[in-house]
């Protein structure tokens, strides 16, 4: 599960292509090819007073082999498919088998399903896109007793969220085999007329609940990490109080940041974190020259912890990690990306929690 249409691009971007791929497994066959002429006489023979007679032959009761139109359409794999955002390609692959005793002609229609369409259980989620039709296609000159694979291809959107759910229907209508796909012909059904025996009729065969039609479904759940983030402060020091619990956010005190990155995703994980930051105009950024509480409690100056591995980056001005610490200072504003100290990319597993803490200084006067 593609010409671009609204609701796939916020699900799937879509563009359709089917590939008549003859892949030469045979199927059951239905007996004789429609279209084969059928030819019977009637001879007669008799006597007269003991004497035979002349054959005497009928009229020739011809008639052509009728055409039975049967086909089968099912997804190659029925299950949807699981994807992270900004995955590509999503490939769907659908099995159209000929099981009619003729060649057949195929219109392929895509048509993107409506919030709230239930394929299998899954409830499609673009509750604020209407449903639209993507594209036809034709598959032309189907042989009998032979498949062909129709690929839908696609790419998730980085916009999709976890749970998101996009769901897909391929109809498939028999059409005339007489046609092409520049001039497609339509199908007559004379399924309930009376038989002709001078032309080949149709009979609709399909198990589908629309003769000469079937659909088959399929569609996207999207799983992605459902990350939060929280800022709470804590003053650790101040010039009357030194570092206490009743520190207070006075001129020269300082005050740590903690910044705590959940993701609640019980299966995809949060890679390559950036956080950004911008440090209020009042304080400033502590580092080792501004840090007041270094000599009551070693700090280090200019910390950032990572959490359980506490890793320090020591922030740099100037808007360049000259260190390669992976934070830096542009401006007032603190970046912290890329990598610890330790070399390990900063990411946040499925259920789990990173704290990511640094200190600020409220100056005093000079």
């Amino acid at each position: 599960m593609k010409t671009v249409s609204n609701k796939f691009s916020l699900f799937c971007r879509l563009g359709t292509m089917a590939t008549a791929l003859l892949l030469g497994q045979q199927a059951f066959a239905v007996g004789t090819d429609a279209g084969l002429p059928v030819t019977n006489t009637t001879n007669a023979v008799y006597s007269v007073g003991g004497n035979p007679q002349p054959v005497v032959v009928s009229n020739a009761a011809d008639f052509v082999v009728d055409r039975r139109v049967d086909f089968t359409l099912s997804p190659d794999i029925p299950a949807h498919e699981i994807v992270n955002p900004d995955n590509s390609p999503i490939v769907f692959d659908f099995t159209l088998q000929n099981d009619s005793n003729d060649t057949m002609d195929f219109a392929v229609t895509f048509i993107q399903l409506a919030a709230g369409a239930d394929v299998n259980g899954n409830l499609d989620t673009g509750a604020d896109v209407p449903s639209a039709v993507l594209a036809t296609v034709f598959v032309d000159n189907l042989a009998e007793d032979t498949t062909t694979t129709i690929t839908v291809n696609g790419i998730a959107d980085n916009t999709l969220a976890n749970g998101d759910i996009a769901n897909i229907e391929v109809v498939v209508t028999a059409m005339d085999p007489g046609g092409d796909a520049g001039t497609p012909q339509a199908l007559l059904d004379t399924s309930a007329s009376a038989d002709d025996p001078t032309q080949v009729d149709n009979v609709l065969a399909n198990g589908g609940p629309v003769p000469g039609v079937e659909s088959a479904f399929d569609g996207i759940i999207v799983e992605s990490a459902v990350v939060t983030v929280a800022k709470t402060s804590t003053v650790r020091y101040d010039p009357i109080n030194g570092v206490d619990p009743n520190a207070k956010a006075i001129p020269g005190a300082v005050i740590e940041y903690l910044i705590t990155v959940n993701n609640a995703s019980l299966v995809v994980g949060a890679t390559n974190l950036v956080i950004t930051d911008a440090i209020d105009p009042l304080v400033q950024f502590v580092n080792a020259a501004n840090n007041p509480e270094a000599a009551a409690e070693p700090y280090g100056g200019g910390n950032v912890d990572f959490g359980a591995g506490a890793s320090v980056c020591l922030a740099e001005s100037g808007g360049v990690d000259s260190n390669g610490d992976g934070c830096w200072l542009t401006g007032a504003d603190l970046t912290i990306s890329g990598v610890d100290l330790a070399g390990n990319p900063i990411n946040v597993p499925a259920n789990s929690s990173l704290e990511i803490r640094f200190r600020v200084l409220v100056p005093a006067a000079p």
